[in-house]
């Protein structure tokens, strides 16, 4: 039986597979300020990271799966693009306190280290998360309720930022049935 981390490098060795931007971001990205820090939270193959470092900003990209930083490094050397890749147990080495002006956070459910993503905003950072829900196993999503985002848990879980756009059950992600979203700003 594989490993999680052999799945995910496994998962990463699919040629076919490309980085892509989550919708939430591709359609929100006025929100994003003109220069900063940012972090790809879960990076996988790091398309929300390259986006974030064609609009300007100074990007950290971290996963666990070595495969997909090697993926991600790549892409980067090709396009000589401004971020920086860490292969890292995020549940182990969260990020610090204070250290980001956007923080993106996309398919991953990052429940045990919520308050630590939320104290990694700096004062009028940007969060953009988006994840799969319940409806998700409808739309060709993961079945197991573990790593789906429960009704109101992402406003529950920031509800001293400002929501500044959220996506529930049934209104889903622009484009992404069965996902929810939210874009909120450290006030």
């Amino acid at each position: 039986m594989l490993t999680r981390q052999q799945k995910w490098d496994q998962r990463y060795q699919n040629k076919d597979l490309r980085p892509r931007a989550c919708s939430l971001l591709e359609q929100f990205q006025h929100y994003l300020p003109a220069t900063g820090l940012a972090l790809d939270l879960a990076c996988g193959l790091g398309g929300n990271a390259i986006l974030l470092a064609k609009k300007g900003l100074t990007v950290s990209a971290w996963d666990f799966s070595q495969q997909a930083i090697n993926r991600l490094d790549a892409n980067i050397a090709q396009d000589t693009l401004p971020i920086e890749t860490k292969v890292v147990e995020l549940f182990q080495q969260p990020p610090l306190e204070n250290s980001f002006d956007v923080i993106v956070v996309s398919y991953f459910l990052a429940g045990p280290i919520f308050n630590q993503v939320k104290q990694a905003l700096k004062p009028n950072g940007i969060l953009f998360y988006q994840s799969h829900n319940l409806d998700s196993s409808s739309h060709g999503g993961p079945k197991n309720p573990q790593f789906l985002l429960k009704d109101q848990q992402l406003f529950e879980q920031f509800k001293e930022f400002s929501v500044l756009e959220s996506f529930e059950r049934p209104q889903h992600c622009p484009g992404k049935p069965g996902q929810s979203g939210i874009i909120v700003k450290n006030l």
